[in-house]
């Protein structure tokens, strides 16, 4: 008989939100990263791509250099606080390009300085 067919790989997303321009990672950002760490340690095969973001003001070569301190801040708590191994985390780091929210609001610039951590499990689990 012919071999099933391998699972296809299933991803999660979740979103972690920064207060004003900073990079610090709030409470409710670190539960949301506890909850991923666990889904990636049921499934050592599993890897995550961490994008940040910015909402519009500012420079953009600023917002980027933001956008990259968000995603490192999410990997760098994923590392340390979990042992997850870096080789697992990419980040990517978007500035102010593709906003998820309205800038032209105060809530939706403030949803856009964000990150999005998108969880692969290889698996299918």
């Amino acid at each position: 008989p012919a071999a099933p067919p391998p699972p296809t790989p299933k991803t999660t997303r979740d979103e972690i939100f920064f207060d004003g321009t900073g990079a610090r990672l709030t409470n409710i950002a670190k539960a949301i990263l506890d909850g991923i760490a666990l889904r990636m340690k049921s499934d050592l095969n599993s890897t995550a791509v961490i994008t940040g973001y910015t909402d519009n003001s500012g420079q953009e070569e600023a917002n980027l250099a933001i956008s990259q301190k968000r995603a490192d801040a999410a990997r760098e708590y994923l590392v340390t606080r979990h042992g997850i191994d870096p080789n697992r985390l990419t980040t990517i780091a978007k500035g102010s390009a593709e906003p998820a929210y309205d800038n032209a609001a105060k809530e939706g610039r403030e949803k856009n300085r964000r990150a999005v951590i998108v969880v692969t499990f290889v698996s299918g689990a």
